[in-house]
């Protein structure tokens, strides 16, 4: 009884491994993708990239930890950068992150300057 329990387990191991091996070839090949490396001369305003994050629209958003960059939403085609002369605690964002109700949160470090949200 133990070897056809072995033998049934075995069969089953060896039809479920083939039948997760066998993947349409052209299914892959079909997804050619290519990595786009975007920097100043696209309109970053810094290449000091710390933080990404997106908002419930599909906007990316990018933070700076350095150089004062403040962050930068991306809608794909356009750019706009927020800085503390657009209410910003700080230059320098460490992480941000969207809640539930459509709010982006910003963190700052260990600078003493808290968090900050952007309301929409």
């Amino acid at each position: 009884m133990r070897i056809l329990c072995s033998v049934i387990n075995l069969m089953f191991v060896v039809t479920l491994t083939s039948s997760c091996s066998n993947k349409n070839p052209t299914q892959d090949q079909t997804l050619d993708k290519t990595f786009v490396n975007l920097t100043e001369s696209d309109g970053l305003p810094n290449n000091s990239v710390y933080a990404l994050g997106s908002d419930e629209n599909g906007n990316l958003w990018i933070g700076y930890a350095v150089n004062g960059g403040g962050v930068t939403k991306y809608d794909g085609s356009t750019w706009k950068n927020f800085t503390t002369n657009d209410g910003l605690a700080r230059n320098s964002v460490y992480a941000m992150v969207g809640d539930e109700n459509g709010n982006l949160w910003f963190s700052f470090g260990n600078n003493g300057n808290g968090i900050c949200r952007y309301g929409f």
